[in-house]
Protein backbone atom coordinates (compact mmCIF):
# COMPACT_ATOMS: atom_id res chain seq x y z
CA UNK A 1 0.00 0.00 0.00
CA UNK A 2 1.59 3.32 -1.17
CA UNK A 3 2.12 5.80 2.08
CA UNK A 4 1.30 9.83 1.67
CA UNK A 5 4.62 10.30 1.59
CA UNK A 6 5.39 8.65 -1.25
CA UNK A 7 2.87 10.62 -3.16
CA UNK A 8 5.01 13.62 -1.77
CA UNK A 9 6.50 15.99 -4.56
CA UNK A 10 10.39 17.44 -4.52
CA UNK A 11 9.65 20.94 -3.83
CA UNK A 12 11.37 23.58 -5.62
CA UNK A 13 11.10 27.83 -6.58
CA UNK A 14 11.90 28.48 -10.31
CA UNK A 15 13.83 25.22 -10.76
CA UNK A 16 16.16 25.45 -7.40
CA UNK A 17 15.16 22.82 -4.96
CA UNK A 18 14.81 23.06 -1.09
CA UNK A 19 13.05 21.17 1.60
CA UNK A 20 9.92 21.82 3.20
CA UNK A 21 9.26 21.47 6.52
CA UNK A 22 5.47 23.14 6.67
CA UNK A 23 3.71 24.62 3.92
CA UNK A 24 -0.12 26.54 4.86
CA UNK A 25 -2.26 28.21 2.01
CA UNK A 26 -5.36 30.09 2.24
CA UNK A 27 -8.34 30.91 -0.23
CA UNK A 28 -11.68 31.81 0.58
CA UNK A 29 -14.05 34.44 -1.45
CA UNK A 30 -14.19 38.27 -1.71
CA UNK A 31 -17.44 39.16 0.22
CA UNK A 32 -18.54 42.87 0.28
CA UNK A 33 -21.24 42.41 3.58
CA UNK A 34 -24.08 45.09 2.89
CA UNK A 35 -25.97 45.45 6.22
CA UNK A 36 -29.36 47.42 5.97
CA UNK A 37 -30.96 49.62 8.67
CA UNK A 38 -33.70 47.76 10.35
CA UNK A 39 -32.86 44.67 8.84
CA UNK A 40 -31.66 41.54 10.85
CA UNK A 41 -29.97 39.82 7.87
CA UNK A 42 -27.15 40.96 6.39
CA UNK A 43 -26.45 40.47 2.04
CA UNK A 44 -23.06 39.13 1.24
CA UNK A 45 -22.31 39.85 -1.82
CA UNK A 46 -20.06 37.18 -3.93
CA UNK A 47 -17.21 39.89 -5.71
CA UNK A 48 -15.47 36.22 -6.64
CA UNK A 49 -12.43 34.06 -5.70
CA UNK A 50 -9.91 35.91 -3.39
CA UNK A 51 -6.30 35.42 -3.76
CA UNK A 52 -4.66 32.15 -3.01
CA UNK A 53 -1.99 32.59 -0.78
CA UNK A 54 0.92 29.83 0.33
CA UNK A 55 3.17 30.30 3.53
CA UNK A 56 5.90 27.98 3.18
CA UNK A 57 8.75 27.37 6.25
CA UNK A 58 11.75 25.75 3.67
CA UNK A 59 15.16 25.16 4.35
CA UNK A 60 18.26 24.40 2.77
CA UNK A 61 20.77 22.33 3.84
CA UNK A 62 24.75 20.65 2.86
CA UNK A 63 28.27 21.59 2.84
CA UNK A 64 27.53 24.30 -0.30
CA UNK A 65 24.45 25.76 1.84
CA UNK A 66 25.69 29.46 1.83
CA UNK A 67 26.43 29.28 -2.15
CA UNK A 68 22.88 27.55 -2.78
CA UNK A 69 20.69 29.96 -0.07
CA UNK A 70 22.24 32.75 -1.79
CA UNK A 71 20.55 31.38 -5.03
CA UNK A 72 17.61 30.52 -3.87
CA UNK A 73 17.62 34.33 -2.36
CA UNK A 74 18.19 35.66 -5.48
CA UNK A 75 15.04 33.69 -6.87
CA UNK A 76 12.86 34.87 -4.73
CA UNK A 77 13.86 38.56 -5.43
CA UNK A 78 13.43 38.07 -8.97
CA UNK A 79 10.65 39.90 -10.82
CA UNK A 80 7.35 38.52 -12.01
CA UNK A 81 5.73 34.73 -11.74
CA UNK A 82 7.72 32.01 -11.26
CA UNK A 83 6.75 28.09 -10.42
CA UNK A 84 6.30 26.86 -6.94
CA UNK A 85 6.15 22.83 -6.83
CA UNK A 86 4.41 22.58 -3.76
CA UNK A 87 5.29 18.92 -2.00
CA UNK A 88 1.57 18.67 -1.44
CA UNK A 89 0.06 20.87 -3.66
CA UNK A 90 1.95 19.95 -7.06
CA UNK A 91 3.09 23.32 -9.36
CA UNK A 92 1.65 26.30 -8.59
CA UNK A 93 2.32 29.70 -10.58
CA UNK A 94 2.89 32.04 -7.87
CA UNK A 95 4.83 35.81 -7.10
CA UNK A 96 6.66 36.26 -3.62
CA UNK A 97 5.53 38.42 -1.47
CA UNK A 98 7.78 38.50 0.98
CA UNK A 99 10.79 35.97 2.38
CA UNK A 100 12.86 36.33 5.59
CA UNK A 101 15.92 34.09 5.38
CA UNK A 102 17.78 32.55 8.75
CA UNK A 103 20.97 31.10 9.84
CA UNK A 104 22.53 30.35 13.30
CA UNK A 105 25.67 28.61 14.39
CA UNK A 106 23.45 26.46 15.72
CA UNK A 107 22.52 25.28 12.68
CA UNK A 108 25.82 25.64 10.93
CA UNK A 109 24.90 23.86 7.61
CA UNK A 110 21.26 24.95 7.17
CA UNK A 111 19.65 27.81 5.93
CA UNK A 112 16.06 28.37 6.53
CA UNK A 113 13.10 30.59 4.85
CA UNK A 114 9.94 31.60 5.79
CA UNK A 115 8.45 32.45 2.05
CA UNK A 116 4.89 34.19 1.56
CA UNK A 117 3.38 33.11 -1.99
CA UNK A 118 0.46 34.88 -4.33
CA UNK A 119 -1.15 33.17 -6.57
CA UNK A 120 0.09 34.63 -9.82
CA UNK A 121 -3.19 35.61 -12.48
CA UNK A 122 -2.91 37.51 -15.52
CA UNK A 123 -3.90 40.79 -16.53
CA UNK A 124 -6.42 39.30 -18.34
CA UNK A 125 -9.50 41.63 -16.69
CA UNK A 126 -10.04 44.87 -16.98
CA UNK A 127 -8.36 45.65 -20.51
CA UNK A 128 -8.14 49.46 -22.14
CA UNK A 129 -8.83 49.29 -25.88
CA UNK A 130 -9.20 51.65 -28.18
CA UNK A 131 -12.66 51.74 -30.02
CA UNK A 132 -11.70 52.76 -33.33
CA UNK A 133 -14.84 52.40 -34.67
CA UNK A 134 -16.27 55.11 -32.54
CA UNK A 135 -13.36 57.30 -33.09
CA UNK A 136 -14.25 56.94 -37.15
CA UNK A 137 -17.80 57.42 -36.60
CA UNK A 138 -16.59 60.94 -35.09
CA UNK A 139 -14.32 61.96 -37.22
CA UNK A 140 -16.83 60.98 -39.87
CA UNK A 141 -19.34 63.93 -38.66
CA UNK A 142 -15.99 66.04 -38.10
CA UNK A 143 -15.63 65.86 -42.06
CA UNK A 144 -19.53 66.39 -43.25
CA UNK A 145 -19.13 69.56 -40.65
CA UNK A 146 -15.72 70.44 -42.78
CA UNK A 147 -17.61 69.90 -46.04
CA UNK A 148 -20.58 71.86 -45.21
CA UNK A 149 -18.54 74.76 -44.23
CA UNK A 150 -16.58 74.09 -47.57
CA UNK A 151 -19.69 74.13 -49.74
CA UNK A 152 -20.76 77.24 -47.91
CA UNK A 153 -17.48 79.28 -48.48
CA UNK A 154 -17.27 78.45 -51.84
CA UNK A 155 -21.00 78.47 -53.15
CA UNK A 156 -22.41 81.82 -54.23
CA UNK A 157 -25.39 83.02 -56.73
CA UNK A 158 -25.27 86.25 -55.29
CA UNK A 159 -25.83 88.95 -58.06
CA UNK A 160 -26.20 86.18 -60.91
CA UNK A 161 -28.44 85.81 -63.84
CA UNK A 162 -31.81 84.52 -63.30
CA UNK A 163 -30.36 81.70 -66.16
CA UNK A 164 -27.98 80.86 -63.46
CA UNK A 165 -29.78 80.88 -60.66
CA UNK A 166 -32.07 78.31 -63.02
CA UNK A 167 -29.34 76.11 -63.84
CA UNK A 168 -27.61 75.92 -60.66
CA UNK A 169 -31.35 75.08 -58.98
CA UNK A 170 -32.24 72.33 -61.82
CA UNK A 171 -28.65 70.64 -60.60
CA UNK A 172 -29.88 70.30 -57.32
CA UNK A 173 -33.17 68.82 -58.65
CA UNK A 174 -31.10 66.50 -60.70
CA UNK A 175 -28.70 65.40 -57.93
CA UNK A 176 -31.72 64.85 -55.64
CA UNK A 177 -33.23 62.42 -58.36
CA UNK A 178 -30.18 60.76 -58.97
CA UNK A 179 -29.74 59.73 -56.03
CA UNK A 180 -33.42 58.92 -55.00
CA UNK A 181 -32.81 56.34 -58.27
CA UNK A 182 -30.00 54.88 -56.02
CA UNK A 183 -31.14 54.68 -52.26
CA UNK A 184 -35.45 54.06 -52.68
CA UNK A 185 -34.25 49.89 -53.12
CA UNK A 186 -32.05 49.53 -50.09
CA UNK A 187 -34.09 51.48 -47.41
CA UNK A 188 -34.87 48.73 -44.55
CA UNK A 189 -38.63 49.84 -44.52
CA UNK A 190 -41.52 51.32 -46.64
CA UNK A 191 -41.82 54.12 -43.78
CA UNK A 192 -37.82 55.41 -44.41
CA UNK A 193 -38.73 54.70 -48.05
CA UNK A 194 -41.71 57.71 -48.12
CA UNK A 195 -39.74 59.70 -45.07
CA UNK A 196 -36.55 59.72 -47.67
CA UNK A 197 -38.64 60.68 -50.96
CA UNK A 198 -40.36 63.30 -49.22
CA UNK A 199 -37.53 64.87 -48.08
CA UNK A 200 -36.10 64.88 -51.88
CA UNK A 201 -39.20 66.10 -53.40
CA UNK A 202 -38.95 69.02 -51.19
CA UNK A 203 -35.71 69.78 -51.30
CA UNK A 204 -35.57 69.46 -55.02
CA UNK A 205 -38.98 71.76 -54.75
CA UNK A 206 -37.62 73.90 -52.99
CA UNK A 207 -33.98 74.38 -55.04
CA UNK A 208 -34.94 77.70 -56.38
CA UNK A 209 -35.12 79.19 -53.33
CA UNK A 210 -32.39 76.96 -51.03
CA UNK A 211 -29.72 77.72 -53.73
CA UNK A 212 -29.56 81.74 -52.62
CA UNK A 213 -28.66 80.42 -48.57
CA UNK A 214 -25.45 77.94 -49.18
CA UNK A 215 -25.75 76.89 -45.42
CA UNK A 216 -29.64 76.10 -45.83
CA UNK A 217 -28.93 74.10 -48.70
CA UNK A 218 -26.33 72.23 -47.47
CA UNK A 219 -27.58 71.33 -44.08
CA UNK A 220 -30.67 69.83 -46.49
CA UNK A 221 -28.18 67.63 -48.94
CA UNK A 222 -26.06 66.49 -45.74
CA UNK A 223 -29.21 65.64 -43.99
CA UNK A 224 -30.75 63.83 -46.86
CA UNK A 225 -27.41 62.07 -46.96
CA UNK A 226 -26.86 61.42 -43.43
CA UNK A 227 -26.47 57.98 -41.41
CA UNK A 228 -29.90 58.48 -39.50
CA UNK A 229 -31.41 58.42 -42.88
CA UNK A 230 -29.51 56.29 -44.77
CA UNK A 231 -28.38 53.20 -42.68
CA UNK A 232 -29.16 50.83 -45.15
CA UNK A 233 -26.27 51.52 -47.63
CA UNK A 234 -23.08 49.71 -47.65
CA UNK A 235 -19.69 51.52 -48.59
CA UNK A 236 -20.43 50.27 -51.71
CA UNK A 237 -23.39 51.19 -52.44
CA UNK A 238 -22.13 54.84 -50.42
CA UNK A 239 -19.15 54.88 -53.63
CA UNK A 240 -21.79 54.78 -55.98
CA UNK A 241 -23.10 58.25 -54.61
CA UNK A 242 -19.26 59.16 -54.77
CA UNK A 243 -19.24 58.44 -58.26
CA UNK A 244 -21.85 60.88 -59.12
CA UNK A 245 -22.47 62.46 -62.45
CA UNK A 246 -25.42 64.41 -63.30
CA UNK A 247 -26.71 62.80 -66.78
CA UNK A 248 -29.71 65.26 -67.73
CA UNK A 249 -28.11 68.64 -67.24
CA UNK A 250 -27.52 70.16 -70.50
CA UNK A 251 -24.19 70.89 -71.02
CA UNK A 252 -23.00 74.91 -70.44
CA UNK A 253 -23.57 76.76 -73.18
CA UNK A 254 -22.08 80.17 -73.89
CA UNK A 255 -18.94 82.11 -72.45
CA UNK A 256 -17.82 84.90 -70.08
CA UNK A 257 -18.74 84.97 -66.84
CA UNK A 258 -22.24 84.09 -66.83
CA UNK A 259 -21.12 80.44 -68.13
CA UNK A 260 -18.44 80.12 -65.61
CA UNK A 261 -20.60 80.93 -62.82
CA UNK A 262 -22.93 78.26 -63.93
CA UNK A 263 -19.52 75.64 -64.01
CA UNK A 264 -18.41 76.90 -60.55
CA UNK A 265 -22.11 76.22 -58.61
CA UNK A 266 -22.30 72.97 -60.76
CA UNK A 267 -19.36 71.71 -59.57
CA UNK A 268 -19.65 72.79 -55.90
CA UNK A 269 -23.30 71.12 -55.63
CA UNK A 270 -21.14 67.67 -57.81
CA UNK A 271 -18.40 68.23 -55.18
CA UNK A 272 -21.15 68.39 -51.97
CA UNK A 273 -23.01 65.33 -52.79
CA UNK A 274 -19.72 63.18 -53.79
CA UNK A 275 -17.99 64.11 -50.85
CA UNK A 276 -21.19 62.89 -48.72
CA UNK A 277 -20.67 59.87 -50.61
CA UNK A 278 -17.20 59.37 -49.44
CA UNK A 279 -17.63 59.98 -45.74
CA UNK A 280 -20.93 57.69 -45.77
CA UNK A 281 -19.08 55.01 -47.35
CA UNK A 282 -16.25 55.38 -44.72
CA UNK A 283 -18.43 55.75 -42.10
CA UNK A 284 -20.58 52.63 -42.89
CA UNK A 285 -17.52 50.50 -43.42
CA UNK A 286 -17.02 50.56 -39.96
CA UNK A 287 -20.50 50.27 -38.24
CA UNK A 288 -21.85 47.87 -40.73
CA UNK A 289 -18.66 45.41 -40.64
CA UNK A 290 -17.31 43.23 -43.29
CA UNK A 291 -18.42 39.53 -44.17
CA UNK A 292 -14.63 37.99 -45.41
CA UNK A 293 -11.06 39.60 -44.53
CA UNK A 294 -10.78 40.11 -48.21
CA UNK A 295 -13.90 42.58 -48.52
CA UNK A 296 -12.17 44.49 -45.42
CA UNK A 297 -9.29 44.67 -47.27
CA UNK A 298 -10.54 45.73 -50.45
CA UNK A 299 -13.05 48.08 -48.51
CA UNK A 300 -9.78 49.62 -46.93
CA UNK A 301 -7.63 50.24 -49.67
CA UNK A 302 -10.94 51.99 -52.09
CA UNK A 303 -11.27 53.98 -49.03
CA UNK A 304 -8.17 55.29 -48.68
CA UNK A 305 -7.88 55.92 -52.05
CA UNK A 306 -10.85 57.57 -52.07
CA UNK A 307 -10.44 60.08 -49.33
CA UNK A 308 -6.66 60.82 -50.47
CA UNK A 309 -8.89 62.17 -53.78
CA UNK A 310 -11.00 64.56 -51.66
CA UNK A 311 -8.16 65.77 -49.64
CA UNK A 312 -6.15 66.46 -52.34
CA UNK A 313 -8.59 69.06 -53.40
CA UNK A 314 -9.82 70.42 -50.01
CA UNK A 315 -8.56 73.89 -47.84
CA UNK A 316 -6.43 73.34 -44.88
CA UNK A 317 -9.42 72.67 -42.73
CA UNK A 318 -11.17 70.35 -44.25
CA UNK A 319 -8.08 68.69 -45.29
CA UNK A 320 -7.02 68.16 -41.71
CA UNK A 321 -10.94 66.40 -41.04
CA UNK A 322 -10.65 64.32 -44.03
CA UNK A 323 -6.80 62.96 -43.29
CA UNK A 324 -8.07 62.53 -39.36
CA UNK A 325 -11.12 60.12 -41.02
CA UNK A 326 -8.57 58.49 -43.28
CA UNK A 327 -6.31 57.47 -40.34
CA UNK A 328 -9.22 56.70 -38.03
CA UNK A 329 -10.96 54.08 -40.89
CA UNK A 330 -7.39 52.41 -41.56
CA UNK A 331 -6.86 51.58 -37.83
CA UNK A 332 -10.98 50.48 -37.59
CA UNK A 333 -11.20 48.12 -40.29
CA UNK A 334 -7.12 47.04 -39.72
CA UNK A 335 -8.50 45.87 -36.22
CA UNK A 336 -11.61 44.26 -37.69
CA UNK A 337 -9.99 42.14 -40.89
CA UNK A 338 -7.76 39.76 -38.68
CA UNK A 339 -11.22 38.34 -37.37
CA UNK A 340 -12.68 37.75 -40.25
CA UNK A 341 -13.24 34.55 -42.27
CA UNK A 342 -11.05 34.71 -45.66
CA UNK A 343 -12.04 33.88 -49.13
CA UNK A 344 -10.32 30.94 -50.62
CA UNK A 345 -10.85 29.82 -54.47
CA UNK A 346 -11.00 26.10 -55.43
CA UNK A 347 -10.29 24.35 -59.02
CA UNK A 348 -12.15 21.45 -60.30
CA UNK A 349 -12.43 19.90 -63.76
CA UNK A 350 -15.57 18.89 -63.65
CA UNK A 351 -19.09 20.71 -62.24
CA UNK A 352 -20.28 19.32 -59.17
CA UNK A 353 -23.02 19.74 -56.60
CA UNK A 354 -22.25 22.97 -54.32
CA UNK A 355 -23.66 20.41 -51.41
CA UNK A 356 -20.55 18.00 -51.99
CA UNK A 357 -17.75 21.36 -52.54
CA UNK A 358 -19.84 22.26 -49.01
CA UNK A 359 -18.92 19.01 -47.48
CA UNK A 360 -15.26 18.68 -48.50
CA UNK A 361 -14.45 22.09 -47.18
CA UNK A 362 -16.77 21.97 -43.92
CA UNK A 363 -17.12 18.36 -43.08
CA UNK A 364 -15.99 18.85 -39.88
CA UNK A 365 -18.99 21.03 -39.08
CA UNK A 366 -21.12 18.67 -40.11
CA UNK A 367 -24.29 20.95 -38.65
CA UNK A 368 -23.71 23.84 -40.82
CA UNK A 369 -22.76 22.15 -44.25
CA UNK A 370 -26.01 22.67 -45.57
CA UNK A 371 -26.65 26.17 -44.64
CA UNK A 372 -22.83 26.69 -45.89
CA UNK A 373 -23.59 24.91 -49.21
CA UNK A 374 -26.55 27.47 -49.83
CA UNK A 375 -24.19 30.55 -49.07
CA UNK A 376 -22.10 29.10 -51.58
CA UNK A 377 -24.41 29.06 -54.35
CA UNK A 378 -25.16 32.42 -53.61
CA UNK A 379 -21.88 33.90 -53.66
CA UNK A 380 -20.95 32.22 -56.95
CA UNK A 381 -24.73 32.80 -58.27
CA UNK A 382 -24.64 29.18 -59.44
CA UNK A 383 -27.21 28.62 -61.90
CA UNK A 384 -28.58 25.79 -60.31
CA UNK A 385 -26.49 24.03 -57.04
CA UNK A 386 -26.11 20.88 -58.44
CA UNK A 387 -23.28 22.21 -61.24
CA UNK A 388 -20.83 24.09 -59.65
CA UNK A 389 -17.65 25.13 -62.12
CA UNK A 390 -14.76 26.08 -61.29
CA UNK A 391 -13.17 28.47 -60.60
CA UNK A 392 -15.33 28.68 -57.07
CA UNK A 393 -15.36 31.15 -54.07
CA UNK A 394 -15.58 29.89 -50.70
CA UNK A 395 -15.33 31.38 -47.14
CA UNK A 396 -12.93 29.79 -44.84
CA UNK A 397 -13.23 30.01 -41.07
CA UNK A 398 -11.13 29.69 -38.12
Amino acid sequence: MTGWRDSLRPASWRGLACFVEAAEASGGRRLAVHEYPLRDEPYPEDMGRRQRRWSVTAYILGADVLTRARAFADALEAAGAGTWVDPWRGDVSAVVDTFEWRQSSIEGGVARFQVAFLEAGQAAYPALEADHAAQAVAAAAQATGGIRAAFVRGFSVSGLAAVVLEDAAAMVGVAVGDISAEVRNVLATGEQVARWARDATRIAAEARVLIETPSTLADRMLALLGADRLAGLTWRQWLTIADWVPQLMAPVTGSGAQAAASLRARAAITALVRQAGVVGAARAAVTSGFTTYDEAIEARAALVRRLDDVASAADAAEYADITRLRAAVVRAVSDAAPRLPRLMTLDFSQWRPALAVAWDVYGDQPSAVLARASALAARNRLPHPLFAASPLQVVVYG
